[in-house]
C-alpha cells in the first residue's frame, strides 16, 4: 500500500498533522495513511510507538523553513532582516536547522529496521588510490565495518502553544518550525556532549577524557587555549592528512568570547578568534550552548570551558522511523496551553574519531 501523496507533499503536512493531533479525528485518508506508517515502522518486533494515539509523520512530509536575508535598501528600513518562507522536507529541515549539518555531518533518516547499524571505519587517513602495474592485484582496503555501532535511543521535543494559535495556519506553521528547531538543536547537544549514562548518545567531549591523547592539556587547573595550541590541534589532524580548512571549531560560550578577546600579539586589534568573521587561523568557530561552561580540573572550581576542534563531516545521525506527534490538552489546562511534543528514534556516532581535538579546560576569565 503506497501512502497518500497528499499527506507526504502538502506543504503544510507537519502542520497538519499537529492539526490533526489537537483535532483526533482523522478522516478514511488519514485514517489509511496512519495505518501504513504504523505497518511500516511499528509493526512488532520493530520501533515502540510513544502512543497509539500519536499521529506518524513520515520524514519526507514538507515543513515551513525561514530563510532571513539582509535588506539592502537606504532610509530607516536599511538594514533590518527580511524572512522568506520555503518548504522543505523534514529531513532536510532538520540538516537546516542543525549546526552539525550545516558543519557537513550526515544525517541520515527513513530507517524501517529496529536493529542496530554499524559504522564504516576508513581509517585514520580515509580511502586511498592505489596505481598498480597491468598484471598486479590491487591492496585489500582499509574500510571495514569496526565503526561506532548506533541503536534507535528514544528522544522527545516539546513545544507549547493555545487553542485559538492552532487554528491560524502561520501560527500553526510557526509551531512546527519550533518542533523541527527543538529537534535539532537537541542533536546537536548530544554530538557535542551527550553522555551515556543520562541514555544519550555518546557526545564527542565525552568520548575523550582528560588524558586521552586527543584531549589537549591546558594546565594542571586549566589555562588559556592560546594560538600555539590552536596550532598544535591543527597539526594533529593535518599529520592524518586533515585540511585545517575543511575542519570547524565548536566553542562554549565563554571560550568563544575569551579566544574573541584574546589578542595575537600584544597591543595589536588582532585576536585568536577573528572579531568580524570568528576565524581561528583558517578555520571558523561557532558557539553552541551544548558545550559546558562549569568543568573542573585540579582546584579550579566549576569555571572552565570547552571546545572541539574537527572534520564534522565524520558525524553521522541516523534517524528510525518517523516523528510522533501527541498532543496533550489536559498538563496546562488551566493556563488554556496546548502542549505538542515530538518523538523521534535516533543515534549518533563517528566514522572516524580520530578527526577530532578537545579541549576541556579552558580559562575563560
Amino acid at each position: 500500500m503506497e501512502l497518500n501523496q497528499t499527506m507526504v507533499e502538502t506543504d503544510n503536512s507537519l502542520a497538519n498533522a499537529i492539526r490533526l493531533a489537537v483535532r483526533g479525528k482523522p478522516d478514511d485518508t488519514e485514517r489509511r495513511d496512519q495505518s501504513e506508517l504504523q505497518r511500516r515502522y511499528y509493526s512488532s518486533p520493530r520501533l515502540p510507538r510513544a502512543n497509539d494515539a500519536s499521529v506518524l509523520i513520515p520524514l519526507t512530509a514538507k515543513v515551513p523553513v525561514q530563510q532571513r536575508l539582509l535588506t539592502t535598501g537606504a532610509g530607516s528600513g536599511a538594514g533590518l532582516v527580511a524572512g522568506s518562507g520555503v518548504m522543505l522536507p523534514f529531513g532536510d529541515a532538520l540538516r537546516q536547522a542543525s549546526l552539525v549539518g550545516r558543519l557537513g555531518g550526515t544525517i541520515v533518516t527513513g530507517f524501517e529496521s529496529v536493529g542496530s547499524v554499524t559504522l564504516p571505519f576508513f581509517g585514520e587517513t580515509g580511502s586511498t588510490l592505489e596505481f598498480l602495474s597491468e598484471y598486479a592485484e590491487a591492496s585489500e582496503s582499509s574500510v571495514y565495518l569496526g565503526g561506532d555501532q548506533l541503536t534507535p535511543k528514544r528522544a522527545v521535543a516539546t513545544v507549547q502553544t493555545t487553542r485559538t494559535l492552532i487554528q491560524n495556519s502561520d501560527s500553526l506553521n510557526q509551531v512546527s518550525g519550533d518542533l523541527v528547531k527543538a529537534i535539532a538543536e537537541g542533536i546537536d547537544k548530544v554530538v557535542f556532549a551527550g553522555v551515556p549514562a543520562a541514555n544519550e548518545p555518546n557526545g564527542i567531549l565525552t568520548r575523550f577524557p582528560v588524558g586521552n591523547a586527543q584531549c589537549l592539556s591546558l594546565g594542571t587547573n586549566g589555562g588559556e587555549l592560546t594560538f600555539a595550541k590552536a596550532l598544535e590541534a591543527e597539526r594533529m589532524l593535518a599529520e592524518k592528512g586533515i585540511d585545517p580548512k575543511t575542519c570547524a571549531w565548536v566553542l562554549s560560550a565563554k571560550t568563544r568570547e575569551k579566544m574573541k578577546r584574546t589578542p595575537l600579539v600584544s597591543g595589536q586589534p588582532i585576536y585568536l578568534a577573528d572579531t568580524l568573521t570568528g576565524m581561528v587561523s583558517e578555520s571558523p568557530s561557532f558557539p553552541h550552548i551544548g558545550l559546558p561552561d562549569d568543568l573542573e580540573k585540579g582546584t579550579s572550581g566549576p569555571v572552565l570551558g570547552s571546545a572541539i576542534f574537527g572534520d564534522f563531516s565524520q558525524v553521522c545521525v541516523i534517524i528510525w522511523g518517523t516523528v510522533e506527534v501527541l498532543n496533550n490538552p489536559y498538563s496546562r489546562d488551566t493556563s488554556g496551553l496546548i502542549r505538542v511534543c515530538g518523538f523521534v528514534h535516533l543515534d549518533v556516532g563517528l566514522r572516524n574519531p580520530g578527526r577530532f581535538v578537545v579541549f576541556k579546560d579552558v580559562v575563560t576569565a
